[in-house]
């Protein structure tokens, strides 16, 4: 008889049985082994449920045995479509369709997953899967565990690492806060799949809708995205799950989010934490709470590299604190992913009580062990200068370095990066391939880069010169590697990158302290981290050093830059940026070299995700200040494009530039040194508008407020809210009965009926600029004559949340309202009526013929002044909650409005 496997127990998953062409009577002796041994051995009828992971791994030409006519007696069904029966009278598994009497010898079975002692009632860890999965995203695919889960998601035939499936398992209120994940290890499967996908697909409770993935500055977003993509294609999940990411300037990317479906959020950290800080960079203020309630409730955030986060580690420590103490829609939770341990805490977030996960050796073994523990030469390159103005003999000497197989040099600044591309690429011979790669390029044509880059291995013929770009998010790993000095988290990144059979290379250059850009600007520690990182490269000097020692070094890492609550309520107040003034909250994103973005077009028009590109706030005043008569913004006090000079740049503006200015260039990325023209990026097509149809105000109120109870019926929202939110739908375009935008309306209606009316088939952004109209007072918010006209019969405490969201469901004006010199208030003079007429807005509103605005409510007179109603809300409700309300809102009356405008 053949012997039996040796068998390793481990607290969480009980007996690991590993089998390798094992006959069925050596299934028998592992069972009367664990028997005689004391072991309890617990399953259906006391037997072993011995399964594979992935579907179909047996070889297909296996002859199918008999089975003992004895050994069907006792046979149970399992709930997942397979027979099982009593492993002491020989452990055999069908396939459903075999009507239970001939099964494939578990003895050809190549069995090269491990199966486990099955628990009463379970399957795995997590507990049993639901019985029916017609309505779940994969189309009822029903595998029985995370392994088989993975494998179909990612075809890796080796299945998961053994801490990936420890994380899947684990219940989602103890998922660890702190990961420490070595360079190579997984962590993006561990990050969407372990810790949020699989779990959606098992239908655990209290799982938030949406997962944010958060990578630092500079980081290619496009890789990560489409990995994702990838893996929901092969679910079968592409059309229930989405997945966006951020890459500034396009606010349809949070307004067409579903509230109610799953969805993957990616986007670098000065982009996403702008958008949780109320002011996401690239967005129209009016757009701000939008952003800020997809970040911030029902949401998983991931952190991924947090050691090189900043400041913006800071401030992703408090803003997990203010969401449990404020209050939010939904679940939410953060988990902080680094390769080496490092401070992670705050004062009203400390680190004391931090749960750290780390894979433990039991991890380690076979693959993963192969990757982390593989060995590279680390040794320090030579050359004339530490300046970062390298020659054409400094680039001749680095790629001389490179002895077969793939290389990668990474800079820490783009335009050192473009110069050594340009000598590189003249020194390359053969059919080797070079390539320059980092975050100064279109979406499109960074996307082609990171797609060309993609699984590269250490035998590749190429070379690949980058920045930041390379350190995360990004599968790749070469042979050799030269990396620029920078503060350890990121060289432990690059250095990482580097992985091979022992033939590895490292190789790092000093920089002397005024070469220290981007490390340094708002940065106090920058001289201290780059000093340590230095001394610790100094210490490794010519060893072999694999990825288990490089994690040992502890991150020179104080946290600094962290937002306090009072900042965070202050910054949920955009109405100095609607009024022209934007706020500056890179001190808080991390972002030490806070940016703007550009993009090129001979057309006055509203930039779209594919045109822009970003540029360093230095770069672009000497551009603009070189240029000042090609370059324009959208200015918005003014409400159109407007001259920019030097002073009038900020982070995160958007900067038309003529093609003619240039700027730019395929190859090369943003490179303001060309000055030839720019070619527009090709834009997704258009279909022609066509004139709508007119919509009265009792239909469009109507329609919104069906609206409203459609998103609130799928996202499970309080009585007391959804309440506030479909009085506020049935409230909200009254003020459209003010003659004044009657008759702003009246020249673009096709129908002569006597009505209100919400909406005219013909718009005025259809129109050409010299065709477009303006109200006939400057300024007039019918959202305002809408909130004023609710508070003429609803002035109590207790009405005002429901006048917040009628006040604020266009985004322009919410905590204050602003009286102009005039003595009007966003366009309405104080004690004038409404209308004339009475009119029935929905069957709960009647508006009575002569109902006067008090325009008082801004502070005047004896009524309580609005901003001290809207600070009690902010105070009772927290800011999430009402950036979510205001959003619930805004999405009901987008969906409206295109309802309405169906012909």
């Amino acid at each position: 008889m053949q012997s039996p496997p040796k068998i390793s127990h481990t607290q969480q998953s009980g007996f690991q049985l590993v089998f390798r062409h094992l006959p069925i009577d050596g299934i028998i002796h592992v069972y009367r082994i664990l028997e005689s041994s004391g072991h309890p051995i617990r399953g259906f009828g006391r037997g072993i449920l011995f399964y594979q992971y992935v579907p179909r791994i047996f070889s297909l030409g296996t002859k199918p045995a008999l089975i003992p006519k004895e050994l069907l007696t006792t046979r149970s069904h399992h709930p997942h479509g397979l027979w099982h029966y009593p492993a002491a009278q020989g452990a055999c598994l069908c396939d459903r369709a075999r009507k239970g009497i001939r099964v494939h010898d578990a003895g050809k079975w190549q069995a090269h997953r491990r199966t486990r002692v099955s628990h009463v009632g379970t399957v795995s860890r997590s507990g049993s899967l639901p019985e029916s999965r017609e309505n779940e995203p994969g189309g009822g695919l029903g595998m029985p565990d995370f392994a088989s889960f993975f494998t179909t998601a990612t075809k890796h035939p080796r299945g998961p690492f053994p801490y990936q499936e420890k994380l899947a398992y684990t219940s989602f209120g103890e998922i660890p806060d702190t990961l420490i994940l070595p360079a190579g290890s997984g962590r993006t499967e561990a990050a969407v799949l372990s810790l949020w996908l699989w779990r959606i697909y098992c239908r655990e409770p209290g799982i938030p809708r949406r997962l944010v993935y958060c990578l630092p500055s500079g980081a290619l977003v496009e890789q990560i995205a489409s990995r994702a993509r990838g893996w929901l294609w092969n679910l079968k999940w592409n059309k229930k799950v989405d997945v966006r990411y951020f890459m500034g300037g396009s606010e349809g990317y949070a307004s067409n989010i579903d509230l109610a479906k799953p969805c993957i959020m990616i986007g670098t950290q000065d982009i996403l934490l702008s958008g949780a800080l109320n002011h996401m960079y690239g967005q129209r203020a009016g757009i701000f709470p939008v952003a800020a309630a997809m970040l911030n409730n029902d949401s998983i955030w991931i952190m991924d590299e947090a050691q090189t986060m900043g400041a913006g580690l800071g401030t992703s420590l408090q803003l997990d604190t203010f969401r449990r103490i404020c209050g939010t829609f939904g679940p939410s939770k953060s988990v902080w992913i680094s390769a080496i341990a490092g401070a992670l805490g705050t004062i009203d977030n400390p680190g004391k009580n931090r749960a750290v996960f780390r894979p433990g050796e039991e991890d380690l073994r076979g693959e993963l062990g192969r990757r982390v523990n593989a060995a590279r030469t680390i040794r320090r390159i030579d050359l004339p200068t530490r300046d970062g103005m390298y020659t054409e003999a400094d680039a001749k000497k680095m790629l001389g370095l490179r002895e077969g197989g793939s290389m990668a040099i990474i800079l820490n600044t783009i335009d050192r990066a473009q110069r050594l591309y340009s000598m590189v690429k003249k020194s390359v011979t053969g059919r080797t391939w070079c390539v320059l790669v980092h975050p100064g390029f279109r979406p499109g044509d960074r996307a082609k880069l990171s797609h060309e880059i993609q699984g590269i291995g250490e035998d590749a013929d190429g070379v690949v010169i980058s920045t930041q770009a390379l350190e995360t998010g990004v599968d790749l790993s070469v042979r050799t590697i030269v990396a620029e000095l920078a503060p350890w988290p990121s060289m432990v990144k690059r250095i990482g990158r580097c992985r091979g059979d022992g033939k590895a290379a490292a190789y790092w250059i000093d920089l002397d302290s005024n070469s220290y850009q981007p490390y340094g600007p708002g940065d106090g520690q920058a001289y201290d981290r780059m000093d340590r990182s230095r001394e610790v490269l100094e210490g490794m000097e010519g060893s072999a050093v694999s990825g288990t020692r490089l994690a040992e070094v502890p991150a020179y890492n104080a946290i600094y830059g962290a937002i306090s609550r009072e900042q965070l309520e202050e910054l949920f107040d955009t109405t100095q940026d609607i009024l022209g003034s934007p706020v500056d909250v890179s001190r808080h994103t991390g972002d030490g070299d806070p940016g703007a973005l550009v993009f090129w077009s001979d057309a006055e028009r509203r930039a779209k995700w594919n045109d822009l590109c970003g540029m360093n706030l230095e770069e672009l005043r000497g551009f603009v200040s070189e240029h000042a008569s090609l370059c324009s913004y959208w200015n918005p006090k003014s409400m159109s494009w407007g001259e920019i000079g030097a002073g009038d740049v900020y982070p995160g503006i958007i900067v038309r530039i003529e093609p003619a200015a240039g700027g730019y260039t395929q190859e090369l990325g943003l490179w303001t040194g060309y000055d030839g023209p720019v070619k527009e990026a090709v834009l997704p097509a258009r279909l022609d508008r066509q004139d709508g149809r007119d919509v009265t105000l009792r239909d469009h109120t109507r329609n919104i407020a069906d609206a409203a109870g459609e998103i609130l019926s799928g996202l499970g929202v309080d009585a007391e809210y959804s309440g506030a939110v479909r009085t506020a739908a049935q409230w909200h375009d009254v003020g459209k009965m003010h003659y004044i935008f009657q008759e702003y309306l009246r020249p673009n209606l096709a129908s002569g009926i006597d009505e209100i009316w919400a909406k005219s088939g013909r718009k005025e952004r259809d129109k050409t600029r010299e065709e477009r109209r303006s109200y006939g007072r400057r300024g007039f918010k019918h959202e305002v004559a809408s909130a004023l006209a609710f508070m003429n019969s609803h002035d109590g405490p207790e009405h005002d949340l429901v006048a917040y969201l009628i006040m604020s469901h266009h985004g322009l004006v919410r905590l204050e309202m602003h009286p102009k010199d005039d003595g009007m208030v966003s366009g309405i003079v104080d004690g004038e009526p409404l209308c004339e007429r009475a009119y029935a807005v929905h069957d709960n509103v009647m508006i009575p013929a002569g109902l006067v605005l008090d325009a008082s409510a801004y502070g005047a007179g004896g009524r309580r002044p609005w901003r001290e109603r809207t600070a009690a809300l902010l105070k009772r409700h927290g800011p999430f909650r009402l950036s979510y309300l205001e959003t619930v809102l805004r999405k009901a009356d987008w969906a409206a409005s295109a309802k309405d405008d169906e012909r």
